[in-house]
């Protein structure tokens, strides 16, 4: 076990190739707050293996049943798969029982059932919050005979280099509890299962393995855990983590350090680019040089956290936020994309009847700034101009007669039986607002 790196990520045998998909739109409900020190009912264990023997009573299996999105054509969904996993039971506010577990292990679950060691009858489990940003899911069991005599989780501090850790879980192919050592493999299956120091407290939970490397896998630690507990426990659900929204350059050169003044041994980030929505915006500007950070850069992807995809049709064109997933959906990894991705005022256009702008940024509408998707389906369901101008990449413009749009946008929705024009929770704030009573929809 090992400490990997400033993003905080406990380095543990891999999960390899998890069998278990990925998250639902997470539910809010009484969420959890930091876990309790000692699990109610029980006292803590001594240590050893024998702590952890009787800590591992805690872990659960987790059976799911997914029907995940089509990201390219997102008014439909893809087949149904299942998934086996892991996952530890753990007591929130005021002693509500729960079971922790990866996000990716329930995401766009149709069903999820979770089944105790010894224990031949699975339970039907319901999702309270999902966590897509740092891969956590809580779930809640409302049947009081699974709780029987339950093990709950007790949580450390994030281990120190060298400490001993062992892996608690369901390895795909059996219906056994498995205890894997540091020196061992972790199988498909045991993403979601807790990771112990010696002391029998959860310190993490697997959730990937590195490909290429052997023995090398990673949990989510318990410092990660925490902040999603507290979120959850404030918010009713998950808000996610903070992005400075900076793009930053080193300043390595001593020509560049001199430009900037920066004197001999100071060390600092150049600042070239302040997203307009990011955390710093208002604060930082271009040329700043950032010097010291009180606590360490979280950034991450875009993703939609279990949600469905957003659509908007304008005619033969697709409108959707850029995300990760349709990245993947359309290029097999993130990096592929020919825009890439920046935040959520990034727009893939997709164009059912030319070839022109495809999967392009939208940039402007009839010369003024996109900055939603729901700013621009106002826009285009009250547009009185003759024309309809989509500034796209390389100073391009996808153009459309407005009076045409209507009848082109029915007829791809026959053609494709698409069932609506845009996605439903783009309809229905065009609705509470009105638009799509004063555009005649």
């Amino acid at each position: 076990m090992y400490c990997a790196g400033h993003r905080a990520l406990l380095q543990v045998p891999p999960p390899e190739n998890d069998t278990s998909a990925a998250a639902p739109p997470g539910a809010a409900a009484a969420a959890p707050t930091k876990p309790p020190a000692a699990a109610v009912g029980t006292d803590p264990p001594s240590s050893g293996s024998d702590a952890v023997d009787q800590a591992a009573a805690g872990a659960v299996k987790v059976y799911a049943e997914h029907t995940e999105p089509d990201y390219s054509q997102p008014w439909q969904r893809g087949r149904s798969h299942s998934s086996r996993s892991s996952g530890v039971m753990m007591q929130g506010p005021d002693g509500q029982p729960l079971v922790v577990t990866n996000a990716h292990s329930v995401e766009y679950a149709t069903q999820v059932q979770v089944k105790r060691r010894a224990d031949d009858r699975r339970y039907e489990a319901r999702i309270v919050a999902v966590g897509r940003d740092c891969d956590l899911a809580l779930l809640a069991v409302d049947d009081p005979a699974f709780w029987e005599n339950a093990t709950f989780a007790r949580f450390g501090e994030l281990p120190a280099i060298r400490d001993r850790m062992t892996v608690v879980g369901f390895p795909i192919g059996g219906e056994q509890l498995c205890s894997t050592r540091p020196a061992a493999a972790i199988n498909p299956g045991n993403s979601g299962g807790p990771v112990f120091n010696d002391a029998g407290e959860v310190v993490g939970l697997a959730f990937q393995s590195l490909n290429g490397a052997e023995g090398i896998g990673y949990a989510v630690p318990y410092e990660i855990m925490a902040h999603f507990f507290e979120d959850v426990h404030l918010n009713g659900s998950f808000t996610g983590f903070p992005d400075l929204g900076l793009q930053l350059q080193r300043t390595e050169s001593p020509a560049l350090r001199a430009a900037y003044n920066m004197s001999e041994g100071q060390q600092g980030l150049l600042v070239r680019q302040v997203e307009p929505l990011g955390s710093c915006a208002g604060q930082v500007q271009e040329g700043d040089v950032l010097t010291k950070l009180k606590a360490p850069d979280l950034l991450v992807p875009v993703s939609l956290n279990g949600a469905l995809p957003s659509y908007l049709m304008v005619g033969g064109l697709v409108v959707n936020v850029l995300s990760a997933p349709f990245m993947f959906s359309e290029y097999g990894s993130v990096g592929g994309s020919p825009t890439g991705l920046q935040d959520q005022l990034w727009f893939g256009v997709k164009n059912e009847t030319d070839q022109q702008g495809r999967n392009s940024q939208i940039r402007i509408f009839n010369g003024r700034p996109v900055e939603s998707l729901l700013q621009l389906a106002r826009e285009v369901v009250t547009c009185d101009e003759p024309f309809m101008a989509f500034g796209v990449d390389h100073n391009e413009e996808v153009v459309l007669e407005t009076a045409a749009v209507a009848n082109a946008t029915a007829e791809v929705m026959a053609v494709h039986a698409i069932p609506s024009f845009a996605s439903k929770d783009i309809v229905e704030a065009l609705a509470k607002e009105g638009l799509l009573k004063e555009a005649g929809i």
